[in-house]
C-alpha cells in the first residue's frame, strides 16, 4: 500500500491539500495541482481504495464530485511519515511494506 501511495502521481499532494483546505471538488485539483484530469482521477481512485479519501457525487447539475479526507486520511497526514506503516497495520492488520509484485530471489 505504501508503495502504491508513493508511486501514484498527485496522491500525496491531494492528501495535503484536503487536509489544509477541506472538501474540494475533483475538477479543482487539476487546476490547483496542475495535473491533468486523468492523473487526478487515478490518484483519487487509489486514495479511495486505500480508504484515505471519500468521494461524494452531487445530486444536482453539474454533477460535481466532492472529495474529503476520511478519519484514516486525516490521521495519516497528521502522523510523522515513519509511523505510516504502523498506522496501516493498525487499520488493516496487513503490513504496508509488502511488495506490489512478487519478489524474485537470486
Amino acid at each position: 500500500m505504501l508503495t502504491t501511495l508513493g508511486r501514484t502521481t498527485g496522491a500525496l499532494e491531494i492528501l495535503i491539500y484536503l487536509y489544509i483546505y477541506g472538501a474540494t471538488s475533483k475538477s479543482k485539483f487539476a487546476v490547483v495541482l496542475r495535473h491533468n484530469h486523468e492523473t487526478v482521477t487515478r490518484a483519487l481512485r487509489v486514495l479511495r481504495e486505500i480508504g484515505l479519501v471519500d468521494l461524494e457525487k452531487g445530486r444536482t447539475f453539474p454533477f460535481r464530485e466532492t472529495c474529503r479526507l476520511t478519519a484514516h486520511g486525516r490521521q495519516l497526514v497528521e502522523a510523522p511519515v515513519y509511523r505510516w506503516p504502523a498506522l496501516f497495520w493498525d487499520w488493516t492488520g496487513e503490513g504496508l511494506l509488502r511488495p506490489s509484485r512478487p519478489h524474485r530471489g537470486r
